[in-house]
């Protein structure tokens, strides 16, 4: 070649290489809207999205995409970044760990908004050690339209920032209650985007405002006895670890602070994430996790430094423990499949507490000055470390045999399409058919008097069943528990479960009787019911026994209820069970 052509092809590679730089490194660093302001603001919906959409389009580790839509209209974003530009998650998981980030389900609580706009642009700036065996990814603000409500007043006790959104959603839901009752379709588009995602570790930022003590950070990990083992043992060291790490750069944390109107001192016990809640609906699929809880009346830029010193220790020990994560969990996996009796409930074990060195303040109850009762003061200027009792160890209170599988008519094509959305593998029956099933009958229940997120909410629900043959129809489902949704389905169909569609009042149809009937007709018939049937009879003279006035309507109407002619449909549970 001739020493032209080497000049000529030199000065190519130079501006290739140039045109790659400039693509890999911004020329001048971004700063994000809460550096740029007094740092006791925080960045706006409109702000956030723009920031991340110009720090993609600089660098070709960071990507943005929709994923879905949110109930404001607008779509729900995913941010990743990979410093091997490797975006699909299908490919990803072969080689790495993935961390997910959820940020803003609460926008008045927006410390974790802020300080994951600084973490995702360090590291496209490489200001900070890049993961070598692990991939980030985000959601900017879940609550679009909560963050949209921008406001000055709603976070009555909390200290900074000076404007912020909103807690509740575009519908006025509190995204963090419906995770698995999917009301909303925030929810429906974070089901999406989790299960395409598959996080190996889960992150939630919150801010808390329960107490006063001296800790600016607190961490809610998804409770290891209802995560199972051998996941719930990992998470438990990671748990450890990781308040070591922050320790070492001088940041003390502590576990969420769960009281309200009463001193910590007195001790407290963990907060029990259910399946309604984030942790609890990710730790469903074997995801352990953990919400950031930074305290509400420390000053907001000592709140979002300290939040981005955690996620960022999050994600340097996810990276170092990478391979030890994903073995785990695929044994946890193999850990559920294995297990007999699914645990509805939990209980806290008093006979088991965990003591350590709480850093509050003094406290006492002071005459309030609006009238003549006494309220909580804290003294913030007499710091006071107390050896507390932490009560972080569950016991199962109420268990159930895992079916072989669930059978769902297609009559109910929303539950349906909840199992899809949640990758639950089903299988289409082809033709009519009749098979033997368990069925469950609605023996009792307790419902709220006041509404709670959209619904009367059903508990303390109990249960009988038989097995009985029924008809099913083609196009009708069946869901099988050996797979790795197991225990959402557990959670989601088995009625007893707290969190069950049923007690979400998926299914209160079946709770009203639609036939009926009218005394003076049914007297005689009654009488020639008992007198056809002896169980029946027995059954009204015990009832009458233990109560001489049992007659009237209630006792045609229990004559009637355990009768022919009470509709089929009533109380029966129409999710039903192959044993």
């Amino acid at each position: 070649m001739e020493l032209r052509s080497y000049g000529l092809y030199f000065l190519m590679c130079m501006v290739i290489l140039s045109c790659t730089n400039q693509v890999e490194e911004p020329k001048e660093e971004m700063l994000t809207p809460y550096e740029l302001g007094n740092q006791n603001q925080t960045t706006t919906y409109e702000e956030c999205i723009a920031f991340y959409k110009e720090l993609a389009s600089s660098s070709s580790k960071l990507n943005i995409q929709n994923i879905g839509t949110t109930d404001s209209g607008l779509p729900l974003h995913l941010v990743t970044f990979n410093p091997d530009s490797e975006f699909n998650f299908k490919k990803l998981h072969a080689t790495k760990s993935v961390v997910l980030i959820n940020n803003g389900i609460h926008p008045g609580e927006p410390d974790g908004i802020d300080a994951s706009m600084m973490l995702m642009r360090d590291l496209v700036y490489s200001k900070i050690k890049l993961p070598k065996n692990t991939v980030l990814a985000l959601i900017p603000i879940y609550n679009v339209g909560g963050s949209l409500n921008r406001n000055t007043s709603t976070r009555a006790n909390q200290n900074g920032p000076e404007a912020y959104g909103f807690r509740g959603n575009a519908l006025n839901y509190d995204l963090n209650r419906d995770f698995i009752k999917n009301d909303t379709e925030n929810a429906k588009s974070f089901q999406q985007l989790f299960h395409m995602v598959k996080p190996d570790f889960f992150v939630d930022t919150h801010v808390s405002n329960g107490a006063d003590y001296q800790y600016t950070l607190t961490h809610l990990y998804t409770q290891e006895d209802k995560l199972g083992e051998p996941l719930g043992v990992l998470q438990n060291q990671f748990k450890k670890d990781i308040s070591t790490l922050l320790k070492e750069q001088g940041l003390e944390s502590t576990p969420y602070v769960n009281v309200f109107n009463r001193s910590p001192k007195e001790g407290f016990s963990q907060f029990y994430d259910s399946s309604r809640y984030s942790t609890g609906y990710t730790a469903l699929f074997h995801t352990p996790g953990l919400m950031i809880e930074t305290h509400m009346l420390k000053p907001y830029e000592q709140r979002v430094s300290q939040t981005y010193s955690f996620l960022k220790t999050i994600l340097d020990y996810v990276d170092q423990n990478s391979e030890r994560l994903k073995s785990t969990r695929l044994a946890h996996e193999d850990y559920w499949k294995n297990q007999s009796y699914y645990p509805l409930t939990h209980r806290i074990d008093s006979s088991k507490s965990k003591q350590f060195l709480f850093k509050g303040y003094a406290s006492e109850f002071q005459e309030s000055k609006l009238g003549e009762y006494p309220r909580l003061k804290y003294l913030q200027d007499r710091p006071e470390n107390t050896v507390i009792d932490y009560y972080n160890r569950f016991i199962v209170q109420d268990s159930v045999r895992i079916p072989k599988a669930f059978v769902i008519q297609s009559k109910y094509p929303k539950i349906i399409d909840h199992l899809r959305r949640n990758q639950v593998a089903v299988e289409t029956i082809e033709k009519d058919t009749v098979f033997e099933v368990e069925v469950d009958y609605i023996k009792d229940y307790k419902t709220s008097r006041s509404p709670y997120e959209g619904h009367y909410y059903h508990y303390q629900t109990q249960t009988s069943s038989s097995t009985e043959e029924l008809s099913f129809q083609k196009g009708d489902v069946i869901a099988y528990t050996q797979q790795n949704a197991l225990r959402y389905l557990m959670e989601s169909l088995e009625a007893r479960a707290p969190n069950s569609f049923f007690n979400w009042n998926y299914f209160d149809a079946i709770l009203q009787r639609k036939e009926g009937f009218s005394p003076y007709v049914f007297e005689d018939l009654a009488f020639d019911l008992l007198e056809e049937d002896p169980l029946l009879k027995a059954k009204v003279d015990s009832v009458k026994t233990l109560n001489p006035n049992f007659k009237g309507y209630p006792l045609l109407n229990f004559i009637f209820r355990n009768s022919r002619y009470l509709e089929k449909d009533f109380m029966r549970y129409p999710i039903y069970k192959i044993p």
